[in-house]
């Protein structure tokens, strides 16, 4: 992934905007998997998040595709607990997204495991 951003960054960055945001997003949710999120991972997510729900509209939060944006929203609230073991509102998000990605039958094998075992450890 880091190979890649490299490479598109060398390209024309206003063409390739879409995947170099796509390649920094891989790379955050490496983060977050390794547990290594720090502030830069919780602005990089965040931008990723906002520009998607702007795209999106309401259908991020409703429309038949919602589980995708509820994956971004499920790794940026990973990341902010990482960030801050006692930040209630990414808790809370993470909580939310994980039950919304749950509640999709279309969600990916990936995104379902990560929910589950998250809800899991949010109980514990």
């Amino acid at each position: 992934a880091q190979a890649g951003l490299d490479g598109l960054s060398k390209l024309d960055q206003a063409a390739n905007s879409d995947m170099i945001d796509y390649a920094r997003y891989v790379l955050a949710q490496l983060d977050v998997l390794e547990g290594q999120c720090n502030t830069n991972t919780r602005k990089q997510l965040d931008a990723f998040a906002r520009h998607h729900r702007d795209e999106m509209g309401t259908s991020a939060i409703n429309g038949p595709a919602a589980w995708r944006y509820a994956r971004i929203e499920l790794y940026l609230g990973l990341c902010g607990m990482q960030v801050d073991t006692h930040d209630a509102a990414s808790m809370q998000l993470t909580e939310d997204a994980a039950r919304k990605i749950l509640e999709a039958p279309e969600a990916d094998p990936h995104s379902r495991r990560l929910a589950r075992d998250t809800l899991r450890k949010l109980k514990n």
